[in-house]
């Protein structure tokens, strides 16, 4: 006996049809593979540490971030390098070693994500915000301070305001020996001799040889032989 279906019962979906099966639905696409981290590398040539000083820099509250791109023929391609500094500014060496290592532990959570291959980092350690910052906070500027130098903001490199300039050779151990005045081709216009500490000697000269004995003991100067 055949098992006989309604006149209203809807029918089996067949092939073609939107919907039909579920393995023809698309599958969402695949997440994109994560970048793979950056290699860091430690700077120790005090000629990469100046060549960061003289590229841009951004001031956090934690830190100071310098960051410079280097030339292809500079360094190891494909790498990041990663410097610190903290000047006797910060404190004593028990002061400076702290905020030292929080500024490692803080590159060594945002750098290897954050890093760009061919790129030189200086992380500057600030007097007491460095050390006593929250950590969390400290982190975070770093990654403010990474993604403003990438985008070419920032304070440009250089000398800071107010830095002592050397003369010129030569001329400032001229100037201050004798207190002449240097012209020309580092030439030094030494003062007259005869001058007192007070100025120009405008007296008039006094008798010459025996001339000024005898005035003081009351005598009339007597003329020389030449004069007669």
């Amino acid at each position: 006996m055949t098992a006989t279906t309604p006149d209203d019962a809807p029918d089996a979906p067949k092939p073609g049809r939107a919907g039909a099966f579920a393995c023809d639905a698309p599958s969402p696409p695949e997440p994109a593979p994560a970048a793979a981290p950056v290699e860091i590398r430690i700077m120790k040539r005090r000629a990469d540490f100046l060549a960061a000083a003289r590229a841009r820099r951004w001031n956090a509250p934690g830190m100071v971030v310098q960051a410079r791109e280097r030339a292809g023929d500079e360094g190891p391609a494909g790498v990041a390098r990663v410097g610190y500094t903290c000047s006797k500014k910060v404190g004593n060496a028990v002061a400076r070693n702290r905020a030292k290592r929080r500024l490692r532990a803080a590159a060594a959570l945002v750098l290897p994500g954050r890093a760009r291959a061919g790129w030189d980092y200086v992380l500057i350690g600030r007097a007491e915000a460095t050390a006593a910052r929250p950590f969390a906070q400290l982190t975070r500027d770093l990654e403010t301070a990474l993604d403003k130098l990438h985008a070419g903001k920032g304070a440009p490199g250089g000398p800071r305001r107010g830095a002592k300039t050397a003369p010129a050779s030569g001329a400032g151990k001229d100037a201050a020996a004798g207190g002449g005045r240097v012209s020309g081709a580092g030439a030094r216009e030494t003062p007259a001799k005869g001058l007192a500490k007070g100025g120009a000697k405008d007296a008039p000269e006094g008798p010459r040889n025996g001339a000024g004995n005898d005035a003081r003991k009351g005598a009339a100067p007597q003329p020389r032989e030449a004069d007669a």
